[in-house]
């Protein structure tokens, strides 16, 4: 396993340097692109995202350092060939090279836990696009509705719906009780298929409306509707989709969901989720979410935008019937614009209830504190 670890890193420090080295004449001149003596460009970006994760589940505290899940270490190449004017092809090679992830550490593991160090693919995905007729991918990527209960506008860099992306693994504590919950278990923001083999359809972009299409590996699809558009003072950003999931889970039929962001030019901005999921049977309840956050884009410094939120979720019936998931949290993020670079810090409370059991958790706390930088 290390073996093959290391001889993976090695391969993608290899070309990492092989790139690199043929981007920096053309880079000179302005153009970050790696020429490849044909109407192919290629062009490599990434980022490096750690922090330091303080918890408290009522019974113990430690401290970890973390790659953060909510958005987490990578590299990427993108190559893209214009055919005509209108027609082009392309694709997107993306790997993710996460140490102790924010969403898998525990109080039983370790720091350095080498069963907690991510090196896999993210996307292997080729596509075909034409102005006018829309967009085919195919390969390994995001499925149309990935993401699907995540839009915002909140500039932050660890708030945002996917709160298990921050102490996921986490489980709560309860005094004289059988537990095993964990904050992923207990909150799910219900954001439809995520990156996997499939074949996506994208529409062109009508009056600010894309219409898009997936189906995967094992038969699950689903159908998505996004806008995006100005009026007036107000920029938004919507979507909503639905999902079959019957052909893959012996547990899940389907699923719907959705998120729309509002941002005025003052930088005030609301965000909304919601999600519903119907379970496979008679005795078992559907789970749904709900999130909303407050936020405020402020240009405090000439570094950059300084950004601060407030969020609320809860989820119900997920993990079993009669749980009730509560999650709140604060978060300011600092913006270093020309370097291309994020300080932040964020709080987060979480409280479950097992109402069928009248069983009260204890609360889980977490502060993160970290930076991103890409390139």
């Amino acid at each position: 396993m290390y073996r093959r670890t290391l001889q993976t890193f090695v391969a993608a420090a290899a070309l990492f340097a092989f790139t690199a080295a043929y981007s920096a004449p053309a880079s000179a001149g302005g153009d970050d692109s790696f020429k490849s003596g044909n109407k192919n460009s290629l062009k490599m970006s990434g980022q490096v995202n750690r922090a330091m994760m303080w918890v408290d589940n009522g019974d113990e505290t430690e401290v970890f350092h973390v790659d953060n899940d909510n958005s987490s270490t990578r590299i990427r190449w993108v190559g893209k060939a214009s055919v005509t004017d209108k027609f082009s092809v392309g694709f997107v090679w993306e790997v993710q090279a996460e140490s102790n992830s924010s969403s898998n550490v525990t109080f039983a593991g370790n720091d350095s836990d080498a069963g907690n160090n991510l090196f896999n693919e993210r996307k292997t995905d080729v596509w075909l696009s034409h102005k006018d007729v829309g967009k085919l991918s195919l390969g390994q990527g995001d499925a149309s509705s990935n993401g699907i209960a995540e839009i915002n506008m909140l500039g932050q860099g660890a708030m945002y719906a996917g709160i298990s992306d921050t102490a996921g693994s986490i489980v709560f504590q309860c005094t004289g009780c059988a537990t095993g919950i964990s904050i992923g278990t207990a909150w799910d923001r219900h954001d439809g298929l995520s990156r996997l083999d499939r074949v996506r359809y994208d529409t062109p972009k009508i009056a600010g409306f894309v219409a898009s299409a997936t189906h995967s590996q094992g038969g699950d699809w689903d159908l998505t509707l996004r806008h995006a558009g100005k009026f007036g003072q107000f920029k938004t950003k919507a979507g909503i989709s639905y999902i079959d999931l019957g052909q893959t889970s012996n547990t899940q039929e389907d699923m719907v969901a959705g998120s729309i962001a509002i941002m005025h030019d003052s930088g005030l901005n609301l965000t909304f989720s919601a999600g519903t999921r119907d379970n496979k049977g008679a005795t078992r309840k559907d789970d749904d979410h709900i999130y909303v956050a407050l936020g405020y884009v402020a240009k405090l410094t000439d570094v950059g935008t300084t950004a601060f939120a407030i969020d609320y979720g809860n989820a119900d019936d997920v993990k079993a019937d009669g749980d009730d998931f509560t999650t709140w949290g604060v978060a300011v993020t600092q913006n270093l614009k020309d370097v291309s670079a994020q300080l932040y810090i964020t709080f987060r409370n979480h409280q479950l209830d097992r109402t069928a059991a009248n069983t009260n958790f204890d609360d889980i706390n977490v502060v993160m504190v970290g930076t991103k930088v890409k390139f």
